[in-house]
């Protein structure tokens, strides 16, 4: 359970469907996510951070990749309107083509000399989809397809075609790809992760506690 707190004097609250976002930041969810849906590395490069020396490893995700880790809820959705309108590719009334694919990268910092992590920092770049240009391209098609035919069952060959994935530019930055976002949607995402092993238990007030049923 995650706890959020509003501005008082609403005070704390259990977030769920309510909360403003439905995203909630959980750095082992995204470590776990990236374990099982595994990128190749990038170049790996030795760094200093917080007066320690880290191994900065780069991964570039295929769009296959990003969609498992929006799907477990690893990371925001870099643009809703995107997702709504891949459930139309899937049903075969767009072309995976039409439908731009978003570019996450992530640069990870591992503790050299106790192989920790120390850092995660996520990039989600995606193109502005103009959604009335879409529908209408949605529309055409359908109007197109023979008389009785279903496009939720009849779904052409190219509209499954899985997005090609995002060339990996040859500069790097910070142990991220080096990215043209003039006219992009970005966002990013970054944990720091610190005292490993020394954070005490959180002590709960007796609101808390209620709300977690302690």
């Amino acid at each position: 359970h995650t706890l959020v707190r509003d501005r008082l004097p609403a005070g704390w609250r259990l977030a769920g469907p309510r909360a403003r976002t439905a995203f909630l930041p959980d750095p082992v969810l995204l470590m776990h996510a990236l374990a099982a849906n595994l990128p190749d590395a990038a170049p790996r490069t030795i760094a200093e951070s917080g007066g320690a020396a880290v191994e900065r490893i780069g991964l570039c995700l295929a769009p296959g990749q990003v969609e498992a880790l929006e799907y477990a809820g690893a990371v925001l959705d870099s643009n809703p309107m995107l997702a709504s309108l891949r459930s139309m590719v899937k049903a075969g009334r767009l072309s995976a083509e039409d439908l731009p694919a978003p570019i996450v990268d992530v640069c990870l910092d591992v503790d050299v000399a106790t192989r920790m992590v120390r850092r995660i920092h996520v990039r989600m770049i995606s193109q502005t989809v103009d959604a009335r240009e879409m529908l209408m391209k949605a529309q055409k098609a359908q109007r197109a397809r023979p008389a009785g035919e279903d496009a939720d069952t009849e779904r052409p060959a190219e509209a499954a075609a899985e997005p090609k994935a995002p060339e990996v530019p040859k500069e790097w930055k910070d142990g991220l790809p080096v990215r043209s976002v003039d006219g992009m949607q970005v966002v990013w995402l970054e944990y720091v992760l610190r005292d490993h092993g020394k954070a005490t238990a959180v002590e709960f007030d007796a609101a808390q506690k209620a709300l977690l049923g302690r």
